[in-house]
Parts: structure tokens; sequence; C-alpha cells
């Protein structure tokens, strides 16, 4: 049987062939996003994926006054209640451990390494974009859609990622990378980023489903 995963509801969750429904977007989705920290949890206070989520989703309403943006941003990165959060720096270190060659086999050339390392994350998208289609469809969204939106995606992620690193961290050891460096923070109401326990961040990832997502309205009609 391909690789699965048993969830919080327990049913076998298939990589290769992931399903989603609109319950399992109030079932699994909210509750494990609700309960995954961020930065794998290398914060000051209790931080989760789910209000990074919510925090994204109303950039996004604020910025562009865009609900399908919104809805997007929200479930960016929904595919972690499934693969987990495998922190930014981790995936670098995989990355460059088949880089090198010599640590995972001493007899490969240079070359192969690299193409390893290349196939490694393109292996790392391909499940990700795999999950993503389905929980976008789960939620009455064309899955299409998401690359109209993507840069406009790619820079609010990017903006809460500095937002939450000034906020919740101490000052870095060195400079992170560059387009985190160089990006404007993005406004917080009142100035400062409020950490949620982990029932509030469920309770509002869940009222933003409810208020973005098509297939989440056309249930509450």
């Amino acid at each position: 049987m391909s690789a699965w995963l048993q969830t919080i509801t327990g049913r076998a969750f298939v990589f290769a062939e992931p399903v989603v429904t609109t319950e399992h977007l109030k079932t699994e989705v909210a509750p494990i996003l609700a309960s995954l920290p961020r930065f794998g949890g290398h914060t000051y206070a209790r931080y989760s994926v789910a209000q990074h989520s919510a925090l994204c989703a109303t950039a996004a309403l604020d910025l562009y006054d865009d609900m399908e943006l919104a809805a997007f941003c929200l479930l960016h990165d929904a595919h972690e209640t499934w693969t987990g959060d495998i922190v930014s720096p981790m995936q670098a270190a995989l990355v460059e451990e088949l880089a090198l060659g010599t640590q995972v086999d001493p007899t490969a050339v240079q070359m192969v390494a690299q193409a390893r390392a290349a196939h490694l994350k393109l292996c790392f998208k391909s499940i990700q974009k795999r999950i993503d289609a389905a929980v976008f469809a789960a939620a009455g969204l064309d899955p299409s859609r998401y690359g109209a939106h993507a840069e406009r995606i790619k820079d609010i992620d990017v903006r809460a990622l500095r937002t939450e690193r000034d906020e919740l961290k101490a000052r870095p050891p060195q400079p992170w990378d560059a387009p985190i460096e160089t990006v404007l923070p993005l406004p917080l109401p009142g100035g400062t980023l409020r950490q949620m326990s982990e029932a509030d961040a469920r309770r509002l990832f869940l009222d933003l489903l409810h208020a973005l997502c098509p297939a989440l309205q056309l249930e509450a009609a």
C-alpha cells in the first residue's frame, strides 16, 4: 500500500491519492494546525500554524480586499495537517546533505549529488501541491486559480514570517535569508502580535474558513 497516515479522525490518509472533504477541513485541518507550533516551537510564547494562516488571510483582506486571495492564504499551509511542519532550515539541511554527496554516498560525484538534492526538493513540492489541490477543492476553491495569486501569497507569507520573527524571537545571531531581512513587517492591530491559545486559534481558523471558503458558505446557507 502507498504511504499513509492515520489521522485524528481515524481514517487512512494516502499521500499518493489524498482525499480531503469539507468536513475534514473542520475535523482535521483546523484542530491540527491549531496544535502545530510554528518555527518548530522555537518561540517565546506558543504560536501555531493556524494563527499564522489567520494572520496571512486577514492581511490579504486588509491589503487587497480580495476574499479569494484571503481564502488561499488561509489554506496555503494546510498540507502541514498531514505532512507536519518540516521547518525550512531542516529542508535546507537535507538538501545540503545530499548536495555534499560524500555524507550519503562517498562514491557519488558532485553533479549526481546536486541532482539528488534538486529531486528531493521537487518531491517535497509535488506532495505538498497534490495535497493543496485536494484542500482547495474541498474548500470550494478552484485549485488552478492559486497561480493567479501566487506572487501575493508569497509576499504576504514572507512578510508574516518577518513579523513573527521580530515579535516572537530573540534578536537573530546572524541575518536570515535576504527576502526576510528586506521585506516590511505586516501592520498589526494594536502594534503587537497577540499569541492565542490552541482553542482560540482553532476557533479563529474555523471562523475564517466559514467566512472565506465557498463550500463552507454553502453549508451555512
